[in-house]
């Protein structure tokens, strides 16, 4: 029969008592800042801000909450305020920790089409841009396979020239062909560039809307400045891309104007295109049947020749008319309009209650204008 000694009830009395002590150590690490507090402060008070976490909280500064460390990403701006997002954190004396994101947002903006807006909570915007990017790429496309059809079409002709006794007929067609190939070729140039600039001005924009959040932290104390919308920066984002300023105002016809301008972009492309295509023919066909005179059968296939080039240079100036229209409208309803949910400066706000992630009345009480 053994009896106890003093290492082995040591090292029962650790064994009995770890559980408790793992459980303890659990709570205190899983739950550090179920009770801390958080005060968010604005250089101008009335700045909307939405913390987000297991209960999304929205609220207006000043305010000062518990529980605060629920919540992992802060978003401020709205109602007349610019944007700005940032992570939260805290570190090991429970203060908050505000860590910026806006470059990664940034870049898959450059990356994706619509990426940056799409993170930025401008979910229409970057949809729209998304779509966009997709139908101009398909315009990229079918330009392509336009030109290789002209080039084939060329390639045929040239070969019958070559084995006919009289290659005459098939030279001038392979004459007509080359030329089409080569305005077909223009054509996907000028769809690349078209495309190019669509996608370099949304580079633009993901970085010039992803500006980081500056704050202050002293203590619990957690200090944000947001500038307000300015009309000067909406109507030069207007000017830059139609609903570009639109998107600065976080306004949902921001896609309608960026849409539209897609729209006419890419039909004037193809307006420019049938018109240079139908023009070549003509000459083509001018030059070949000047010297034998005009049939009544070749008089009518230049009229019609001669009615599809009008027709496409009717588009085309319809398109660029309606174009400028987009341009200045959308400049004129940025300059004109006023942010959806701003307020004029100097009226005095209303006091709110806060609601804690609980559902229990939080320390403060929050701005409601």
């Amino acid at each position: 029969m053994t009896t106890d000694t003093a290492p082995r009830r040591a090292q029962r009395a650790l064994f009995l008592a770890l559980p408790p002590l793992l459980l303890a150590l659990a709570a205190l690490l899983g739950k550090p800042a179920a009770a801390q507090e958080l005060g968010v402060l604005s250089t101008e008070a009335g700045l909307p801000v939405r913390l987000e976490g297991a209960r999304p909280l929205n609220a207006l500064t000043p305010f000062t909450m518990n529980a605060a460390g629920a919540y992992t990403r802060l978003r401020a701006g709205g109602r007349g305020f610019e944007s700005r997002q940032a992570r939260l954190g805290w570190d090991a004396q429970g203060h908050p920790l505000v860590t910026n994101d806006a470059t990664r947002r940034a870049v898959l903006g450059t990356l994706l089409p619509g990426g940056g807006s799409l993170l930025s909570n401008r979910r229409l915007h970057g949809t729209v841009e998304l779509a966009t990017a997709a139908y101009l790429a398909i315009g990229i496309v079918q330009a392509s396979d336009d030109r290789d059809a002209a080039l084939e079409d060329y390639e045929r002709w040239r070969a019958l020239a070559e084995d006919a006794n009289d290659p005459t007929a098939y030279e001038r067609q392979a004459g007509i062909a080359l030329g089409l190939w080569s305005e077909q070729k223009r054509h996907r140039e000028r769809q690349l560039l078209t495309t190019g600039v669509y996608l370099g001005l949304g580079v633009l924009e993901s970085w010039w809307f992803n500006r980081p959040l500056e704050a202050q932290i002293r203590g619990q104390q957690l200090g944000l400045q947001v500038p307000r919308l300015s009309r000067g920066k909406a109507v030069l984002a207007s000017l830059i891309l139609p609903g570009m300023g639109q998107a600065y105002r976080h306004q949902w016809r921001s896609g309608v104007y960026l849409a539209a301008g897609a729209y006419l972009a890419q039909e004037s492309l193809d307006s420019y295109r049938r018109r240079e295509l139908h023009e070549r023919v003509l000459v083509e066909e001018r030059g070949f049947l000047s010297a034998d005179g005009l049939d009544a059968g070749e008089a009518e296939r230049l009229r019609r020749l001669q009615e599809r080039m009008q027709q496409a240079k009717d588009d085309l100036h319809l398109l660029g008319a309606l174009a400028g229209g987009l341009w200045v409208v959308n400049a004129m309803d940025a300059l004109l309009s006023h942010p959806e949910g701003s307020r004029p400066r100097g009226r005095v706000p209303k006091l709110a209650l806060l609601a804690s992630p609980a559902g229990q009345p939080g320390l403060g009480v929050s701005t409601a204008f």
